[in-house]
């Protein structure tokens, strides 16, 4: 490996070699008579003589300087293959000395010395680095434990550390490479075969070889693997190995859909060429992301996740992909499936520092919030970093933005983690927006394209031609494009797309728009798709139209039901299988995007569990014997279309190649066999191309299956703020016959067209299309989920509703409100919600004075208050509103009704005891009491009243003597019963001074009305004091009240205090 890497001829001979540079003349002959044969005992006993003779002449370290210390990593290919390991979490053992591995992996080394630290690695627990089983030679950080001479052999082999970690490493399944002699050497001769004869365990080691190498000491269990028949061969043999493994490593767990670090192969065609994976041209600007990428990466926390966003054709993938391509090699990084069981990640094992990518958020919410959770449990233990990156065209700052969805579906403890582990804010969604390339990347990318376009599809004229004034064709090009297209076409995909028909039409390009631009790339596509169809002019017809439903719907087998389409598909098919018939010349149908798999059988009855399921599928996909007959008895071939072309190609290709009388069969075939991916394929086209009307023409189309309303329910929650037709979606919904789970969906979209349609003002239709799902939700009671929505659904018609002070319509939604909470009487929540905007409802009604549509509000939330007697929710709205009911009283002087609220929130708080309503009821009280105060003659009725209310309040404070209002009613009773008397000056309760100034700290927020009726209780002692002609004690008094008149005066100027000093009733004596 050494001699592979460092592009040297040393080898362990050859290294010993060199060696006779620093020896005399007869030591060096001494050095080679002791190579004898070159055994591995003769070789030792010659590496015993040179080391002992360099210690002794003093030659050791420039001589091992000069050998192991220079040498550095020359073979690239051989290099890069390596690295591939280490993103697989492979570990690195190796007897040589140097640091060539290190250099190739970035790792650090462990050597036979650290047995605990290997061990802590092999279980996870420590960082990973590669393992030197006959010590490491390290100038740098004057490391020297190899282990060569006698000596040296003698010391590892007693060494028990190190022998157990040899032991250890032989229970691993083992890749040998570049170890002729390792077989003879004394210390892992045992190595071998210790697993097979000491512990009885069958694990395969391959051991790779050059064609002719001796293979006779080989154990059973060792299996020889031929690279080649030079040296030079490792290369491409290790090369390959490291691309199956890093293809295979996470093959099964189905969450991989693209593996950035597997050569694919490149395809030059039209077809291909514009798809980021094919990498056509080399990689241009975007510096600055890359950068802020690498910082995401690199961060402290170990989960972290991020989002990026940007149109569509604005470069994304490629950037994320290429990034992904230079990470550091511990790191392995993948774009992941969502459409996937969630067991899938759950069976993940980190083995590396990840980056999982999470294409096209928007609209995979649920799934996403559950794959996060599950990869946070994953990693939670694991020493390994885990990044997240979600990718998305965009993000808005609403209620309806893809963030706050994720979020929402995840329960608490995951929620705050998720925001806790946010890269740079914890409350919002910070994204890494990409923008357009400044105009000298756009610049570079229209050259490098051009080169890549020249060199690899262009005829020679055309490369002749343009390659010798290549400058200045670029520069033409980037003016033209500028020219004829708008800003919002500033994107690397339309200038490739421009690039390339500049050059097919030899600078004589005329449009003016996307749309001309993308209709003159398809038409030069339509004559490479005629030439593959052989010019059946007909045929292409049938192909096109399977190329926009495989566009819409990811992909379309030839042999299912295609709907309106299924002639067109049998045409094709017909076509392909004719031009495949043995004894005539096979086609290549990719140019296409045709291939062919065969069918297997999966149907099965032993298993049952999805898991269980997976695994026979996963099993039987590789087996002959479930192989599908056709009708004569043959394996049955599938023929598919699945268009490689970017997204806002194929959205292009629906619109331009779907004539408007197949726009509901196109939409109807489109959703067969799938669940929401037409509709997720609509949004992104809605967006894109804003004025076309086919795209919402499909997506409303009539459905033929109610489970395609789940799809449809999902357009209309992403895409709400940009629909119209909510008149239309309300007929749907009402029709609707969906499943139970469905339900919370629909019920989501009345929620989203409440919102739209109060943000637009549009007050008229959320009035009526309220009604109408009030009527939704009646028909619907029996259905669980449509009941723990209800309050969200109201929410968004009737603030809107409300707040614009409709009035009317506000009490006939809460008509319909009432009546659906009636039949539903044990929804707590629901009663809860009816009664806190009863009390809203009543507001308005006192508004316009009509006290009588007020007094049946109030007598709705007292039936709700009966029904849940104790619900504190219910009690803390209606002590509200009864403290604004009472005021309108009040101040209209409408006795009875004032009475009436009275008595009703006496019995509450004799039935209840609730803070809420003592609070209230103690305010009301006491107004109720000024009201009566003092009676101008005897009024045996009014004196009722008083009494009566007095009492009320001593009951209320005894019961809640730490309640803010309630201290606040009781001590405005505590100074009426002072004041009322200030004819007949007597001693007060010294008591009610220290619990005065308790009242006054304790609750701040009544500073003013407690610290005034202080003030009267003061003022009482004064006028005793002052009666009894006690001066000192009455000016003491004076001086606090005075006191008290400043502190009030800061925050309030007008107070009671401040008045009655100024007007001099009471004094300084």
């Amino acid at each position: 490996m050494s001699v592979s890497l460092g592009d040297h001829a040393k080898g362990w001979i050859g290294w010993l070699k060199e060696g006779k540079a620093y020896l005399s003349d007869v030591e060096a002959e001494e050095l080679d008579r002791r190579f004898g044969s070159y055994s591995a005992s003769e070789l030792i006993d010659a590496a015993s003589f040179l080391i002992e003779a360099l210690r002794k002449n003093g030659n050791y370290t420039a001589y091992m300087d000069s050998t192991i210390g220079s040498l550095r990593v020359q073979n690239k290919k051989l290099a890069n293959a390596l690295a591939l390991f280490v993103r697989c979490g492979d570990y690195f053992a190796t007897t040589n000395y140097d640091k060539l591995l290190e250099e190739v992996t970035g790792l650090g080394y462990y050597t036979y010395n650290m047995p605990g630290k290997i061990v802590q690695m092999l279980s996870g627990q420590a960082e990973m680095s590669v393992i030197h089983l006959h010590g490491i030679y390290d100038a740098a950080t004057n490391t020297d434990d190899i282990v060569a001479d006698q000596k040296q052999y003698e010391d590892v082999i007693a060494n028990q550390g190190a022998q157990f970690i040899q032991n250890l490493i032989s229970t691993c399944t083992l890749v040998i490479l570049g170890c002729g002699a390792t077989v003879d050497d004394p210390n892992l001769k045992g190595f071998m075969s210790f697993a097979s004869k000491q512990l009885h365990l069958n694990i395969p080691y391959f051991y790779l070889h050059k064609a002719g190498d001796d293979l006779s000491d080989l154990g059973p269990n060792v299996i020889p693997v031929c690279y080649g028949m030079e040296y030079s061969d490792l290369s491409n043999a290790v090369e390959d190995m490291a691309n199956y493994r890093i293809r295979t490593r996470y093959r099964d767990s189905g969450i991989i859909r693209v593996n950035p670090y597997v050569k694919t192969r490149k395809s030059f065609t039209a077809s291909y060429r514009l798809h980021y994976l094919n990498e056509f041209c080399k990689f241009v600007g975007r510096e600055k992301e890359l950068v802020e990428l690498n910082k995401f990466c690199s961060a402290d926390k170990e989960l972290l996740w991020w989002s990026l966003v940007g149109k569509g054709g604005i470069g994304k993938s490629r950037l994320v992909y290429q990034w992904l391509k230079q990470l550091s090699n511990n790191w392995f990084g993948f774009f992941a499936k969502t459409d996937v069981d969630v067991e899938r990640y759950r069976e993940f094992k980190p083995f590396s520092d990840t980056v999982i990518v999470i294409d096209y958020v928007l609209g995979n919410e649920d799934k996403c919030a559950t794959i996060v959770t599950t990869l946070f449990e994953r990693f939670e233990y694991s020493r390994f970093k885990l990044r997240l990156l979600f990718v998305d065209r965009r993000y808005q700052n609403n209620e309806n933005n893809w963030y706050d969805r994720i979020v929402g579906k995840m329960d608490m403890q995951t929620r705050l983690w998720f925001q806790e582990c946010s890269y740079n804010n914890k409350t919002t969604l910070s994204p890494l927006v990409i923008s357009e390339l400044s105009e000298e990347e756009e610049l570079e990318f229209i050259n490098v394209y051009l080169e890549a376009y020249l060199n690899n599809v262009a005829d020679d004229d055309t490369k002749v031609k343009y390659s010798s004034v290549l400058p200045d064709t670029v520069d033409q090009i980037y003016s033209n494009f500028k020219t004829a297209l708008k800003e919002e076409c500033d994107r690397p995909l339309f200038v490739a797309v421009y690039t390339e028909l500049w050059i097919y039409k030899d600078g004589c390009i005329s449009v003016t728009s996307l749309d001309e631009m993308l209709a003159a790339f398809l038409k030069r596509e339509e004559d490479r798709w005629l030439l593959c169809l052989d010019n059946h002019s007909n045929l292409l017809k049938d192909y096109v139209k399977l190329l926009a439903l495989a566009s819409a719907s990811v992909l379309v087998c030839l042999d299912d039901d295609q709907g309106i389409y299924q002639q067109a598909a049998q045409n094709l098919q017909q076509y392909i299988n004719a031009s495949q018939r043995p004894g005539k010349k096979q086609t290549d149908f990719s140019d296409l995007f045709v291939y062919q798999e065969y069918a297997h059988d999966y149907e099965m009855d032993e298993v049952s569990t999805l898991e269980e399921i997976q695994e026979e599928i996963l099993r039987r996909a590789n087996d002959p014997k479930y192989l599908r007959l056709d009708e004569k008895g043959c394996s049955k071939l599938l023929t598919i279309i699945a268009p490689e072309y970017p997204d806002i190609i194929k959205e292009f290709l629906v619109d331009y190649y779907i004539p408007k009388y197949e726009w509901i069969g196109f939409s109807q075939a489109a959703r067969l066999g799938t669940v929401t991916q037409f509709d997720m394929f609509l949004l992104h086209a809605i967006e894109d191309f804003p004025d076309k009307k086919s795209y919402m023409e499909m997506e409303f189309a009539p459905l033929e299956d109610e489970r395609d309303r789940f799809g449809q329910w999902i357009f209309v929650i992403l895409a709400a703020k940009n629909l119209n037709n909510f008149e239309q979606i309300a007929d749907n919904l009402c029709v609707s016959q969906a499943p139970e789970i469905i339900c919370a969906y629909e019920m989501e979209v009345w929620k989203d067209i409440g919102i739209v349609l109060t943000d637009r003002g549009e007050l008229d239709r959320l009035y009526t299309l309220g009604l109408r799902s009030a009527d939704y939700i009646t028909d619907r009671l029996d259905n669980d989920v449509v009941c723990e929505c209800i309050e969200e659904v109201w929410d968004a018609f009737f603030i809107g509703v409300h707040n614009a002070e409709l009035t009317q319509q506000t009490a006939n939604l809460m008509d319909k409100y009432n009546q659906i909470a009636d039949k539903i009487a044990e929804n707590g929540y629901i009663a809860t919600w009816c009664t806190e905007n009863y009390a809203r409802l009543m507001l308005l009604w006192l508004r316009r004075n009509d006290y009588r549509s007020a007094a049946n509000c109030w007598k709705q939330m007292m039936k709700f208050q009966q029904r849940f007697a104790d619900d504190e929710d219910i009690l803390k709205a209606i002590a509200g509103a009864a403290d604004a009911l009472y005021d309108i009283y009040r101040e209209n002087q409408v006795p009875g009704r004032r009475c009436k609220l009275l008595k009703d929130m006496e019995r509450i708080f004799d039935e209840t005891h609730n803070a809420d309503v003592a609070n209230a009821l103690a305010i009301l009280e006491a107004n109720e009491h000024t009201i009566y105060d003092p009676p101008a003659v005897f009024d045996s009725n009014k004196s009722e009243i008083l009494l009566s209310t007095e009492n009320k309040l001593k009951e209320i404070y005894e019961v809640f003597p730490n309640e803010g209002k309630v201290v606040l009613g009781y001590s405005y009773l505590v100074s009426w019963n002072y004041v009322t008397w200030l004819d007949f000056p007597r001693p007060i309760d010294e008591e009610l001074i220290p619990l005065f100034k308790k009242w006054i700290r304790k609750f701040p927020e009544n500073k003013l009305e407690l610290m005034e009726y202080y003030s009267f209780i003061l003022f009482e002692k004064w006028l005793y004091m002052d009666s009894l002609d006690n001066i000192s004690e009455a000016n003491k008094i004076y001086y606090e009240i005075k006191a008290i008149a400043d502190e009030l005066s800061k925050d309030y100027a007008d107070n009671q205090v401040t008045q009655m000093l100024s007007m001099g009733i009471v004094r300084k004596l």
